[in-house]
C-alpha cells in the first residue's frame, strides 16, 4: 500500500482486512504499507523484493 502517510490509522486497518481478505484467496502474502514521505516500510519492501529477486 502506498501513500499510507495520508490514512488515519482506522483506515489503514480498513484496508488491510480489505486487501488481506483479497490476497487469502489468491495466496498472496500480507500488504507492506509504504510511503515514499516518512519511509516507512522501505526496508519491508526492500527485503521483498530482494527475496523476489
Amino acid at each position: 500500500l502506498t501513500k499510507v502517510d495520508k490514512l488515519s490509522k482506522n483506515e489503514v486497518n480498513r484496508q488491510i482486512d480489505l486487501i488481506s481478505n483479497q490476497l487469502l484467496k489468491e495466496s498472496f502474502d500480507q500488504p507492506i504499507l509504504f510511503s515514499a514521505k516518512t519511509g516507512q516500510g522501505r526496508k519491508e519492501l526492500w527485503k521483498k523484493i530482494n527475496e523476489i529477486v
